[in-house]
């Protein structure tokens, strides 16, 4: 059985987030999309929790079902403190084994932080004590850094990130085995840096809305529990750790330098610019800067520890083909008559035949697919904020 995992997300309690992330909505993009096992997103602010505990029923092996679907617990944190003269902010991913290890952690965080305002909390502790914290409570609790390069929150971000996964954890590195690419990065950019090949990389959508579900994700192959799950990502083994999907990372909103303002963005490798050309103030760099400052100032081909696959939303491709909004009817129509066809939308996107595409739909969009499957698009680089574009190039 293929088991396509998407960790990370948030609830309609978010800043920025829809007020359709209800459970029940979160189910039912779950099913549309393909996802088998899911992360709840929030579960350490409470009023979140309560609404989980109402409908999921707990599997007894780390997992809770609701409708055949498994959730596993899981919240984002910002922790913030200084090192070396710095403020650090670094989101991290938490996931939980159970509710009684959820509710030991709130009681123990709460001393460094608000819990109750903020469903993504600010934690004021340094990242080895928080590590030391949780594993006293649950050694199955675990630490997963976020969106690794994003400038003002990742952990290797150019803002108010470091230089190393160690630097933040100390000598609780050990303790961290997994971190997630992000939008703007794939395993293959991750592992010219050196340290990082000690990592397992895995990709999560980081939804702030349900269709956003699943638009990255992690593909597996028969996982039969919470820490089962856990083990196949520490000791990763291809047999069973299949690959990645993958946003095209310069569609990501962080992969250029660049001023939103200004309307300005340029690569590094293609000039100097420190500065914007358009107002003079320092360039928000981002992680194709931040990954050549950290592998070297080179971008050699190394090969990837982990497969990956990128693609784009199917409601994206079919936007294109058909020359209408993402948000429009027609749209959504032949989304809906695809997913009827195919069950699911990564079946579509990674595993369906090209012959059967072909046959099942109108043709301008199995080319589409086929066409995102072999890479054929145009580039145009998200920077400081701002979504990039990738354009099917059928030529």
């Amino acid at each position: 059985m293929i088991d396509v995992l998407d960790l990370h997300l948030h609830s309609h309690f978010s800043i920025a987030a829809s007020n359709r992330m209800t459970v029940d909505n979160i189910l039912t993009f779950v099913k549309m999309k393909g996802i088998t096992i899911i992360g709840t997103g929030d579960v350490l602010f409470n009023p979140w929790k309560l609404e989980l505990e109402k409908n999921l029923e707990q599997e007894g092996n780390g997992f809770y079902l609701f409708d055949k679907i498994r959730f596993i617990l899981s919240s984002e944190i910002n922790l913030i403190f200084e090192k070396c003269d710095k403020l650090r902010k670094v989101h991290l991913v938490l996931t939980f084994p159970s509710i009684k290890s959820v509710e030991k952690s709130r009681n123990l965080l709460r001393k460094f932080g608000n819990l109750e305002t903020s469903s993504r909390p600010n934690i004021f502790i340094g990242g080895r004590q928080l590590v030391s914290i949780l594993k006293n409570v649950d050694d199955d609790i675990q630490i997963i850094p976020a969106h690794i390069f994003t400038p003002w929150f990742g952990i290797l971000g150019s803002k108010s990130g470091f230089d190393a996964i160690e630097d933040c954890f100390e000598e609780n590195t050990d303790k961290i085995f997994a971190v997630e690419t992000g939008l703007s990065a794939d395993p293959g950019m991750c592992y010219r840096i050196n340290s990082l090949r000690n990592f397992t990389t895995i990709s999560n959508s980081d939804a702030h809305s349900p269709d956003q579900i699943g638009r990255e994700a992690t593909i597996f192959k028969d996982i039969k529990s919470y820490e089962d799950l856990f083990s196949v990502i520490k000791n990763y083994t291809p047999e069973r750790f299949l690959f990645t999907l993958e946003y095209f990372p310069e569609e990501g909103k962080y992969f250029a330098d660049g001023h939103r303002k200004c309307n300005f963005s340029v690569l590094p490798d293609s000039t100097s610019h420190l500065n914007c050309s358009v107002c003079g103030k320092p360039l928000t760099y981002g992680v194709f800067h931040r990954l050549l400052e950290l592998s070297g100032n080179s971008y050699k081909n190394t090969l990837s520890k982990i497969k990956y696959f990128h693609t784009i939303p199917l409601k994206g491709i079919i936007s294109q083909v058909i020359h209408k909004s993402n948000k429009s009817l027609a749209v959504d129509r032949e989304y809906k008559k695809a997913i009827d066809i195919f069950k699911n939308e990564i079946n579509i996107l990674l595993f369906a035949k090209e012959s059967d595409l072909i046959s099942s739909l109108p043709i301008e969009i199995a080319e589409g697919i086929i066409s995102i499957r072999n890479e054929k698009v145009i580039k145009f680089p998200g920077f400081d904020g701002e979504y990039g574009k990738i354009i099917l190039n059928y030529s």
